[in-house]
């Protein structure tokens, strides 16, 4: 017998980006409360489907275009045109980028940080960003191809949404020394988001927020359990509606993208600004970022 998930369940105990409705675009974080998207998850496959299913009802029904794909922890940024619909899952990518409106775009997360970005006339993008994501710099490549499509570093705003805490993450000393350009001999906690936050920052973006800090004791945040290489997987998704908000009046009609594919190939070959990232150690007061009542246990990275 079919599962079947009601869509309204997907949001139960997740996060929704608020201040990306003004766009007409429609963002958000699975939590712990609507289960597992995890394709490799030993659920059975009739439910991690039914949650596929009800999300895409979600996000404007199977009509409309969705993108996801395999997720290496890398720094592929897939972009997607019109002219098709349906589900489109590919192959080696962490981020998905549509500069046009009804492309609804997903990116499973556990640990990692989902980072949503938007620009007023509907262009999105979504990426899935863990260490290794950030040490390669996703979000930069994510921010780079919009650039080369016409939308500027200082239009954009991004929203990285619930993953673990600085004060939980504990990487190896190696690690460390690569996300922060600084050296260090033993294993250091880590804020990804703040990293995230610096580059793009670097990049030109202004507008930047954070969801509220989540350590693994609560409920939104994803569970990897202790006796087993099993992670509940939560999705990040983004949706541009079709039609445009009054409010979003820079549209497409204003943007030249008479050498779209060029400028796309040079974004795909720009790498960090430095090839050194040089983050600050916590997040600074442009972005908002709430502190959690408590602190959850210290957790390795195993990525």
């Amino acid at each position: 017998m079919s599962a079947v998930v009601e869509p309204a369940a997907i949001l139960a105990g997740g996060e929704v980006v608020d201040s990306f409705r003004q766009f007409g675009i429609t963002a958000f974080t699975t939590g712990r409360a609507a289960g597992t998207f995890g394709m490799q998850s030993d659920e059975p496959a009739r439910e991690v489907m039914a949650r596929w299913s009800a999300l895409r009802t979600l996000l404007g029904g199977h009509a409309v275009r969705l993108a996801t794909a395999a997720q290496v922890h890398g720094r592929e940024v897939s972009i997607h045109a019109e002219g098709w619909r349906g589900w489109l899952r590919g192959d080696a990518a962490d981020g998905h980028l549509s500069a046009v409106r009804g492309t609804a775009m997903a990116v499973t997360v556990a640990d990692c940080v989902p980072v949503f970005l938007a620009h007023p006339s509907g262009a999105a993008a979504v990426v899935h960003s863990g260490w290794r994501g950030t040490e390669a710099r996703i979000t930069d490549v994510a921010i780079a191809a919009l650039s080369a499509l016409g939308f500027a570093p200082r239009e954009l705003h991004l929203h990285c949404g619930p993953a673990i805490c600085g004060r939980c993450y504990e990487v190896s000393a190696e690690v460390a020394t690569r996300l922060t350009g600084r050296r260090t001999e033993q294993p250091t906690l880590v804020d990804l988001r703040a990293i995230i936050a610096e580059h793009a920052s670097a990049r030109g973006v202004r507008d930047m927020a954070c969801a509220f800090i989540v350590d693994r004791s609560e409920a939104l945040f994803a569970a990897r359990h202790e006796n087993a290489d099993k992670i509940d997987d939560r999705v990040g998704a983004i949706r541009s509606r079709t039609e445009r908000p009054r409010e979003a009046h820079i549209g497409l009609d204003s943007i030249d993208l008479t050498h779209a594919a060029e400028r796309l190939q040079m974004a795909r070959e720009l790498g960090s600004p430095d090839g050194h990232p040089h983050p600050r150690a916590g997040l600074d007061k442009r972005t908002h970022d709430v502190p959690a009542e408590k602190t959850g246990p210290t957790v390795k990275s195993d990525e």
